[in-house]
């Protein structure tokens, strides 16, 4: 039969360019026909991204890769600040070898949103503002406070 395919919720193209670097909130077996429809291969997850059973089933049978990254904001600052500058290491490597990246976050979109922020600085050379809106709007300004420090802390140090 026909195989369905839907977009993930919250579906966000982070780079443009050949649409190289995407995000959204957990995804769901439809969801990987999309992704493996676009070209992509490759599939990060973050904490609150964890993906279920069928979902982890239907991406090893279309052959895509999914690592899962640790990122627990509600850890110290020294911890999560670790891991957040982790997660923005490995997702450089792959787009910057041209490669395509999904990246998969929990429900509220939380820990997206600080990655694409740290990424937008350092790796597209954005300013501290711009960054700070963008993460903003991704996770719908929940848990500003923690977005914003966050952020603060990541993108002022040279």
């Amino acid at each position: 039969g026909e195989v369905e395919m839907s977009v993930p919720s919250r579906f966000r193209v982070i780079d443009n360019i050949d649409a190289k670097l995407t995000i959204s909130a957990p995804l769901s077996r439809d969801n990987v026909r999309f992704l493996k429809n676009h070209g992509f291969r490759k599939i990060m997850t973050l904490s609150g991204g964890f993906i279920k059973p069928d979902v982890v089933s239907a991406v090893k049978g279309e052959i895509m890769e999914c690592t899962h990254f640790p990122l627990d904001l509600m850890e110290t600052s020294f911890q999560s600040d670790e891991q957040i500058q982790r997660a923005v290491e490995f997702i450089t490597k792959i787009i910057d070898k041209g490669s395509r990246l999904h990246v998969v976050a929990g429900h509220d979109m939380i820990e997206a949103a600080v990655v694409t922020g740290v990424l937008r600085k350092s790796f597209y050379g954005w300013e501290n503002f711009e960054c700070a809106a963008e993460a903003l709007e991704i996770c719908r300004f929940k848990d500003p406070e923690m977005i914003l420090s966050t952020l603060n802390r990541l993108n002022s140090q040279e």
